[in-house]
């Protein structure tokens, strides 16, 4: 569940440090952002957080590398007393509990990491990472302060790159420091000497001896045996290694693949724990049970309960599925698909209580019997659907787009996604960005094709044919493209091609016409798969909407040939939409388009107009909000439900209730 009460969309949306007040019970969170950033404060478990400052930036942090881990310190012995570690502008310091902040040196340092000495709080070290920008070099290495902040100075002179300090719990003198290419050091007398500790560090051995691919990022000690540790592996190939003499000897815990347990998570083996993909970015262990390791890294969480020996993926409510095209099966209406990047197909089941994924018949990855169809048609998304509902057990259609080996066609189920073959017959080699079915004639189906234009096939996929030409012959080279037939009158269709215009024909697509050369240009070739969306009025086939980038909605009342923009200032852009059939009412998503995240004024979010786009209200902004706002689809449950449907990229699927707030005019 969200817990971002008090944090401002979009600026607090990365956050990029958190920390805890054991004393107090306070939280302090660092957000990552170029423009504001800052640190916030929660007293009531993160339910609510309180805007401390925004002096302090965390520019890239949680965003691209370098990663920050400890950059928020609490002085042990005063909470009022609060170090953070920033990107590029150093160190700063509250000794009032966040109300005031100064600057404290290390000016143009990427802090990576900070500790505070428990036996003497005036003396704190910092970590920092070699940073690079608009061609300015930025050196890495150690510090230590032993006044509070005020002088620093750097030890260990060997050391030019520092991704993680961790101090001994039971002797603060005692420190490791994990340094990217260089391996792991230690100190056993507060910094002034540190030594190499690499030895059983395979990818650090001479032989092997690789800078720009083995970096060591992480550590973590355990606290009720410090001699035992753990460091892990980032930049190309993560490993996790264990020494339980103070790091005078590491084994490595993560090389074989026998001892690693998915447990049903669908990445493949390259991003699991030892894989050329994986990060091992953070790492702790149990204060309670010294056998329970966690790696947080490039695919989530994994967790270990034997020391180390053995990994499973623990990831349950934390799956990033990024989806696209949702689409509601017509005969059982607890069911609906949805289209999605990696996963291809996903089937729900009670509404989205849960999911499942059969690709019988196009091949994937995790299913070793289909090797064969893997190896020559396996699609890597699937973007959009087409739905005969004629039978008791719904006909589908699905396309998708490229990968390494197959560049994208059309699969066909008739038993509702259980089984997949071909239905591609006649259709050039290209990814699929839309479908769309005769509501007349369910035989009768067009896909738009990436760079080729529109097929249609009037035999159920047995055979394609292409069917436009000359300036309609469009390209479709975007994802979230539409193919809309109009529900009475099934010779009327309308095309958007995201980037290209609003194509139109009334003779089921023996001749077309674009109709948005009146509407503003930029806004058409803005679009990406968040901005940029149509719908058709279910009654009449000349009123259309559609949404541009940076210019909201415009709709047209004549079929194309006049256009009047329908929506206020405060929609911005002009994204997925959907007409509720039960009472006609509009519903828009509107959300940043890539770049757009920032624009003053703009407020996300899902909007409704019950009267064709005069008057519009915004639905559950607020809760909206507390995410990571990039919709792609939205859709309206056609049961009778008064349920919403978004697909997102990178938080699946959220369902909300139509509840309006102020009306916006």
């Amino acid at each position: 569940m969200p817990v971002n009460k008090g944090l401002q969309w979009p600026t607090d949306r990365l956050a990029a440090a958190l920390t805890i007040d054991q004393k107090q019970r306070i939280m302090y969170l660092g957000i990552g952002n170029s423009q504001k950033g800052g640190i916030f404060k929660s007293s009531d478990h993160g339910k609510s957080w309180q805007l401390l400052t925004r002096k302090v930036k965390f520019d890239r942090i949680g965003v691209s590398r370098p990663k920050g881990r400890g950059l928020i310190v609490v002085d042990p012995g005063d909470s009022k007393i609060i170090y953070a570690g920033s990107y590029k502008d150093g160190i700063f310091k509250t000794t009032d509990g966040g109300i005031t902040w100064l600057r404290k040196g290390l000016d143009g340092k990427c802090v990576s990491s900070l500790l505070i000495n428990p036996a003497n709080p005036q003396i704190v070290y910092a970590s920092s990472v070699i940073g690079k920008e608009r061609g300015k070099d930025f050196q890495g290495g150690i510090f230590k302060s032993s006044d509070g902040g005020d002088g620093w100075i750097k030890i260990g002179d060997m050391i030019g790159d520092a991704h993680q300090l961790v101090m001994d719990p039971t002797n603060p003198n005692i420190i490791y420091a994990a340094c990217g290419g260089q391996g792991i050091f230690k100190t056993i007398d507060g910094g002034n000497v540190w030594v190499a500790k690499n030895k059983g560090l395979e990818e650090l051995m001479p032989a092997k001896l690789n800078l720009s691919n083995i970096k060591y990022v992480s550590l973590t000690i355990d606290p009720q045996n410090p001699e035992i540790i753990y460091a892990g592996s980032g930049e190309r190939r993560g490993q996790i290694y264990k020494s339980v003499n103070g790091g005078d000897y590491w084994v490595k815990l993560t090389g074989k693949r026998e001892n690693i347990y998915p447990e049903g998570w669908w990445i493949k083996e390259t991003n699991w724990p030892g894989g050329a993909g994986y990060f091992a970015n953070c790492l702790l262990v149990d204060p309670t049970n010294s056998k329970r390791i966690y790696s947080a890294g490039r695919s989530g969480i994994w967790r270990s309960d034997d020391g180390g020996v053995t990994w499973r993926a623990k990831v349950k409510g934390l799956e990033a599925t990024c989806l696209h095209q949702i689409a509601f099966d017509p005969k059982r209406p607890d069911i609906f698909f949805v289209g999605a990047s990696d996963w291809v197909f996903l089937q729900s089941g009670e509404r989205g209580k849960t999911f499942e994924r059969s690709l019988k018949g196009i091949g994937n990855w995790d299913e070793k019997e289909d090797k064969n169809i893997w190896e020559k048609y396996r699609m890597k998304n699937g973007l959009c659907f087409a739905i005969d509902p004629r039978h008791e057990t719904s006909t589908v259609y699905l396309g998708g787009d490229a990968t390494e080996i197959n560049s994208g066609t059309i699969f066909k189920s008739t038993n509702g996604g259980k089984d997949w073959h071909e239905a591609n017959k006649g259709l050039p080699v290209a990814g699929v960005t839309a479908l769309a079915i005769d509501p007349a004639n369910y035989d009768t189906v067009f896909a738009a094709l990436t760079e080729k234009g529109l097929y249609k096939t009037i035999n159920g996929g047995k055979e394609w044919e292409k069917v436009t030409t000359g300036k309609t012959d469009t390209i479709f080279q975007r994802k979230g493209n539409l193919i809309l037939i109009h529900p009475k009158s099934s010779r009327v269709i309308y095309i958007l091609d995201k980037g290209n215009g609003v194509y139109k024909t009334v003779n089921g697509g023996k001749d077309w016409e674009i109709i948005s050369e009146d509407l503003p240009q930029d806004g058409i070739k803005g679009m990406d798969q968040f901005v940029g969306g149509m719908a058709l009025d279910p009654d009449n086939p000349d009123i259309v909407y559609v949404g541009l980038r940076k210019h909201g909605v415009y709709k047209t009342a004549d079929g194309g040939k006049k256009w009047k923009k329908v929506t206020p200032s405060c929609i911005v852009h002009g994204g997925a939409m959907g007409i509720d059939p039960h009472d006609g009412a509009l519903y828009l998503a509107s959300v940043p388009g890539v770049g757009d995240e920032d624009i003053g004024g703009f407020t996300p979010g899902i909007y409704k107009s019950a009267d064709g786009g005069r008057n519009w209200v915004p639905i559950h902004n607020d809760d909206l909000l507390t995410i990571s706002l990039k919709i792609i689809c939205l859709a309206i449950d056609p049961h009778g439900q008064g349920k919403i449907y978004l697909t997102t990229q990178g938080n699946g699927v959220i369902v909300g209730e139509p509840y309006e707030y102020s009306s916006y005019k």
